[in-house]
């Protein structure tokens, strides 16, 4: 996964965040959360592991974040690729998010023990 030239363009930067915390506060909406999250349709289709697999001759962009309200935070692209991350038990992961909600994103789920920001 990389931060895209058009998410650096557009005033998005690389946070790292730490599964946990990301997930206590992801607003879910378009998650279907009755099943467990390996059952997600767009990920048993076998598209996401396609992409992943291409590795770094190919880095998928990172997933954006929209918004953080009221101590929620809904994702604008990627949440299949979070949900990739989250089943094959990442800890950590960046995310692209604008400068705007970077000093949030950093509080409510910023991973401590790597640079926050990049």
């Amino acid at each position: 996964m990389r931060l895209y030239p058009e998410q650096k363009e557009s005033g998005h930067k690389a946070v790292f965040v730490e599964t946990e915390r990301f997930f206590a506060i992801w607003d879910k909406h378009l998650v279907d959360v009755s099943q467990p999250l390996v059952a997600d349709r767009k990920l048993q289709s076998g598209w996401t592991d396609l992409y992943f697999a291409k590795g770094a001759d190919a880095p998928v962009p990172l997933a954006e974040v929209a918004h953080i309200r009221d101590d929620s935070l809904r994702l604008n692209h990627g949440n299949t690729r979070t949900i990739w991350l989250l089943v094959h038990g990442a800890k950590v992961f960046p995310l692209a998010c604008p400068l705007e909600y970077v000093p949030e994103l950093q509080r409510f789920a910023g991973a401590h023990q790597l640079p926050l920001v990049v």
